[in-house]
């Protein structure tokens, strides 16, 4: 029997979880921003200004939906350049929105790991999903985010990181960490983008990171449900079709891809890889029930754009 680990009966819909406007440190405006993210296949972004809480209802119409939220930081307190400090940055997106709320700052020491975990169960308390962010340009190493607790999802790529700041900030490798330390959280892909430069500079950080949503409506309890439910994969650009699992194998569509890779706790793992001058469009890979603790993909497509699937866990599999 057919096991979905992908929503097959909802849409996808393709979201911008981390974004900045002029309220804060971006350079466009809310309205700017859902028209021009529109204009590139998007319906939804979720507005996480810096320690401002936003909620543009307003914006909101059938084929678009704005998410409130905002981004929260904190930095170690000394005297060493801003450059070389490390830092926590956190999105909260609030699952019942609220016009008058307000942002809440994270009013710990950096290095009170306590009071982070804390702050996040705060946040989850009151209603939100809490988002690890950009852990490469945050110059965080694996003590500073193998205690955290409570996370929701976790960007495994961050265009303004990799393209504008030159952090190569691909983040699978925590991803796994992560997952490796029995943390079970989803992976996302967003801009971040500050839209310094113009949207036609090669330099522009915006309409790379995205993550699709698979939910039943482009509603904002349908939307939220879906994130919560891991209906969803990181992108940059790279699409997935279907994901299921049936007999001990769980088995990958997309409309073109030229690699597929596995990844799992164990040593080795399968891969699938097209032929010069063809294409896959499907994938399928054993889930190795007596070694295995989870399995996640990445789907590289024909223009070496990836799609990053979450981790599906013995249990989840298995029913165990």
């Amino acid at each position: 029997m057919k096991k979905y680990l992908l929503n097959p009966n909802g849409k996808q819909y393709k979201a911008n979880l981390h974004c900045h406007s002029t309220i804060s440190d971006g350079r466009l405006t809310i309205e700017q921003l859902k028209e021009e993210y529109m204009k590139r296949g998007y319906s939804i972004i979720a507005y996480t200004d810096h320690e401002t809480y936003c909620y543009h209802e307003h914006l909101t119409d059938e084929n678009f939906l704005a998410l409130a939220g905002y981004e929260a930081g904190v930095i170690e307190n000394d005297e060493r350049p801003w450059n070389v400090r490390k830092v926590y940055h956190l999105n909260v997106y609030d699952k019942h929105p609220q016009k008058d709320k307000t942002a809440a700052p994270i009013n710990v020491d950096y290095h009170d790991i306590d009071g982070i975990n804390a702050y996040i169960k705060a946040r989850n308390d009151e209603g939100c999903l809490v988002c690890y962010n950009h852990a490469q340009w945050s110059l965080q190493q694996y003590p500073d985010y193998i205690p955290l607790e409570g996370l929701f999802a976790m960007e495994v790529y961050n265009t303004g990181c990799a393209e504008v700041d030159g952090n190569f900030d691909y983040n699978n490798r925590v991803y796994d960490d992560m997952l490796w330390a029995g943390k079970r959280l989803f992976p996302v892909a967003s801009d971040d983008n500050h839209n310094r430069y113009p949207l036609d500079s090669h330099v522009c950080d915006s309409f790379v990171g995205c993550t699709y949503i698979a939910a039943n409506e482009l509603t904002y309890d349908s939307v939220i449900s879906a994130m919560e439910n891991g209906d969803l994969y990181a992108s940059t650009g790279a699409t997935i079709d279907e994901i299921y699992y049936e007999d001990g194998k769980i088995h990958l569509k997309f409309p073109k891809a030229s690699k597929v890779y596995s990844f799992s706790n164990m040593r080795t793992g399968e891969f699938a890889k097209a032929k010069p001058g063809e294409n896959l469009t499907e994938a399928t890979f054993t889930f190795y029930e007596g070694m295995m603790d989870y399995i996640r993909f990445e789907v590289v497509d024909t223009l070496e754009r990836r799609a990053y699937t979450r981790a599906f866990t013995k249990e989840e599999l298995l029913g165990k």
